[in-house]
């Protein structure tokens, strides 16, 4: 899945805000991505992104999250805070979307300053540095976003001291998916803290629920590594009643689920961390997934096609 300087969107399958607590999860790079490219610059280091209209003084501006990733990875790189050059950065990410857009943009500029300077890091080293940008971001994060941009592809992930559980997976059949946006955006940090107050006030339900996603997990992967979509759907709707009880879904994101099963989906659920972004949909097979895409469309959503393998 590589492109040069690159960063990759990612979807998750199974497991929102349970990996934050050590359960496994499963995830999938997407087909979008942020680059990064290197450009000449004579006034000091500046970064330019789609979120800000203007590029950014790295070193100046201590407010903006992106300077202080840009500061972050330069320290990592130990490239001179007076070297000139300006950082651009595109992307086809939505951001605010649960898609990983920041982990993505961390990995575009960790890369693209490795290749500039000529730092050959490995992609363990990026997807290190990367991680350590995702705290800047969002606090706690669970290691999953930086793993997706960096590496690609499907795998089983768990939070695990000294160092996470990563592996890949490549299932017997392509899914097609869809995913579709809520036109709300989403706060990473706003659901996890959200999730955190539920489980401290209700650890009952929560331990509950952490029992019945391990069996989920566990059963999503044998689904997937036998082809069984049909069961991977149903696998999914059941993980999306797992995050309405832990509080993260909303009347508009339930809609979309419901639109979705209407239309003939095998599952719909919550792709990301919730109260906005987007919705995953799995169809049977391609023809399936253009009609239920079509469908949605018409409803008003704003749909992007992507085949997980």
């Amino acid at each position: 899945m590589h492109a040069v300087n690159a960063g990759y969107a990612k979807a998750i399958l199974f497991g929102e805000h349970f990996v934050v607590f050590g359960l496994p999860g499963i995830v999938a790079g997407l087909p979008l991505h942020a680059t990064a490219r290197i450009k000449k610059n004579n006034q000091g280091i500046f970064l330019h992104c789609p979120w800000h209209q203007q590029p950014l003084n790295v070193l100046k501006n201590r407010s903006a999250s992106v300077s202080k990733i840009g500061r972050m990875i330069l320290a990592q790189l130990r490239i001179p805070f007076t070297k000139r050059f300006l950082i651009e950065v595109r992307t086809t990410i939505p951001s605010n979307g649960g898609l990983g857009s920041s982990a993505a943009l961390s990995v575009a500029i960790t890369r693209a300053l490795s290749h500039h300077f000529k730092k050959n890091l490995s992609d363990n080293e990026i997807n290190s540095i990367a991680f350590k940008c995702e705290k800047i971001f969002h606090q706690t994060p669970s290691g999953i976003d930086n793993t997706a941009a960096t590496y690609g592809g499907l795998f089983w992930f768990q939070k695990k001291k000294p160092k996470n559980q990563t592996k890949f997976l490549h299932p017997s059949k392509p899914l097609p998916c869809i995913l579709v946006n809520s036109g709300i955006h989403g706060s990473t940090k706003k659901a996890v803290a959200r999730v955190r107050r539920r489980k401290q006030k209700n650890p009952a339900l929560f331990r509950r629920l952490f029992k019945e996603y391990r069996r989920l997990a566990s059963d999503a992967l044998r689904a997937l590594q036998n082809g069984d979509l049909s069961l991977l759907g149903t696998l999914m709707n059941q993980n999306q009643e797992l995050l309405q009880q832990i509080g993260v879904s909303n009347s508009t994101l339930n809609k979309i689920t419901l639109s979705a099963l209407h239309e003939g989906a095998l599952g719909a659920k919550i792709t990301g961390a919730g109260l906005g972004g987007n919705v995953l949909v799995l169809a049977s097979n391609f023809r399936e997934q253009k009609k239920i895409q079509h469908a949605l469309q018409r409803l008003g959503y704003a749909c992007i096609p992507a085949t997980l393998h």
